[in-house]
């Protein structure tokens, strides 16, 4: 990959904080799925794996997830797919301006979306 496509595509960190790191080693990717998968949230997954921002940590937990047996997968993916139905409910329960309901609802979609890309 040309080096400048190498740096767009790399995430930036925030101040004190490392970067998400493609080549980040798989047990470290494995530590981030595993802390999400103990009812960990995305911030104390980044925080406690000093990832600079929580999507750096869902991409490590992506990346974990993707790695691991059929089986396993689709349990995981249950178990966030129910995270991400509750999260809209909790955004449908507290939406009053219309217009901030619907973009929040788009997110919480984008989320389920990566979620389930194989």
């Amino acid at each position: 990959m040309p080096a400048v496509l190498a740096k767009l595509s790399r995430w930036r960190p925030c101040r004190g904080q490392r970067e998400l790191d493609m080549t980040d080693p798989p047990e470290r990717d494995q530590h981030a799925l595993d802390l999400r998968s103990a009812a960990g949230s995305l911030a104390r997954v980044a925080n406690d794996l000093g990832y600079g921002r929580r999507a750096h940590a869902m991409e490590a937990i992506n990346f974990a997830r993707r790695r691991a047996p059929e089986s396993q997968r689709t349990q995981l993916r249950s178990s966030e797919l129910a995270g991400r139905d509750a999260l809209a409910d909790k955004v449908r329960a507290v939406g009053r301006d219309h217009g901030k309901l619907a973009r929040r609802l788009a997110t919480v979609e984008h989320l389920r979306t990566r979620l389930l890309a194989p």
